[in-house]
């Protein structure tokens, strides 16, 4: 009941069970006061130094936000979130318009990556990609298999070589990913070093529950990447049963 407290998309639930009330199935995923004790300085180096790092790779439409953030243990049982967020440069103002959002503001600190075009080149991404593999040792990419064929093939012609494996988005999967996320942010144990990106994607992240309890996040906004924070934590401290996408690891 103390952790409900803390994390709003236990609270509905909480009603229910507790208080015999009825509530909708949605709800927000975790509340700005506990997404404010990761805002503590990133430790960059570790991300250079050999232990393993790993992702969460959420693509996106071609006309919005797609995500791959590294998550990485420090020696005090941390983990550090690093964020590469893409989207088309040509159209960062409308889009910062329509979607409410400082695109170029963020764009201009270093916190968005604008791709030259109107859409996402994948070709872009997946050389980025491979330019972090060059200096990070990858243990697992976890991804949403929505458009990841297509960024495969990216991935192929460049001869870019990152272990790649499926995570579904249904309850089986998503469920224990956000208890984990959860529990490390609640503990204050996730470091973000305060990422407006990441701090707007929390902010509009939605979570839904079925009637056993287990919770998914909700794709409702397009332009909400936190799939991939949650996968790449989920990477880093869950054993699942995905096997690594041996395809991937073929140029």
């Amino acid at each position: 009941m103390h952790r409900a407290v803390k994390v709003s998309s236990l609270e509905s639930r909480l009603r229910n069970l507790y208080l015999n009330r009825r509530v909708q199935a949605k709800a927000p995923f975790l509340s700005p006061n506990v997404w404010i004790r990761g805002n503590k300085p990133l430790s960059e180096e570790l991300l250079y130094d050999g232990r393993p790092v790993y992702g969460g790779l959420d693509l996106s439409a071609r006309t919005d936000l797609s995500a791959l953030v590294m998550a990485v243990d420090d020696d005090n049982g941390n983990v550090h979130l690093f964020p590469r967020i893409w989207t088309p440069g040509d159209t960062l103002d409308e889009r910062g318009l329509r979607d409410r959002a400082p695109y170029r503001v963020w764009a201009d600190r270093g916190f968005l990556i604008p791709v030259p075009g109107q859409v996402l080149d994948y070709d872009f991404l997946a050389a980025d990609v491979g330019e972090l593999s060059s200096k990070i040792l990858f243990g697992k990419m976890n991804y949403d298999r929505w458009r990841i064929d297509i960024l495969k093939q990216s991935f192929a012609r460049m001869g870019v070589l990152v272990p790649l494996s499926p995570f579904g988005q249904g309850y089986k999967s998503m469920s224990p990913a956000i208890e984990i996320f959860e529990e490390l942010a609640v503990r204050g144990k996730i470091s973000h070093g305060g990422h407006p990106v990441l701090r707007w994607c929390i902010s509009n992240a939605v979570i839904d529950s079925d009637a056993a309890g287990n919770r998914k996040l909700i794709k409702a906004k397009s332009f909400g990447r936190i799939d991939a924070a949650v996968m790449a934590v989920a990477a880093c401290r869950l054993q699942t049963e995905s096997e690594p996408d041996l395809d991937a690891l073929v140029a």
